[in-house]
């Protein structure tokens, strides 16, 4: 939050209700909403629209979604790449987080990350089941 202040780029966090837990190791994801973050943050470094959603809540789905949304241009993405290992938008050396976010997802059968690019906003979304609900059904 605070590189994205320092950076002009508008930052949105909702939270529209109380989130007891998210089952899910607290390092895996830190280091996962970390980040796409910070891939949200350079993308908007040189976007005239810069702003960053960031929300979690509760679905009908017995999930909890966490979302992380920016702008970008279309044309400079391809889906089918972002994940490869080395890939990266922004130049050479770079290209590990989202690989790194795959790797960290391995360890979890039933959490589902979610990317697409709709109407000039890329949308990361990450489904994370809510267990005591899941268990109840």
């Amino acid at each position: 939050m605070v590189q994205a202040n320092q950076l002009g780029i508008r930052l949105h966090v909702e939270i529209p209700e109380t989130i007891d837990s998210i089952e899910m190791d607290m390092i895996d994801l830190t280091r996962i909403i970390g980040i796409l973050t910070d891939n949200a943050i350079e993308a908007c470094r040189t976007h005239d629209n810069a702003q960053i959603s960031i929300s979690f809540m509760k679905t009908n789905h017995n999930t909890i979604l966490i979302c992380i949304d920016n702008p970008i241009d279309e044309f400079k993405i391809h889906l089918n790449d972002i994940y490869k290992e080395n890939f990266s938008t922004k130049g050479k050396n770079r290209g590990l987080g989202l690989t790194n976010v795959k790797e960290i997802l391995k360890r979890y059968d039933t959490v589902n990350l979610n990317t697409q690019v709709e109407d000039g906003w890329f949308m990361q979304e990450l489904e994370i089941p809510i267990k005591e609900l899941a268990l109840s059904s």
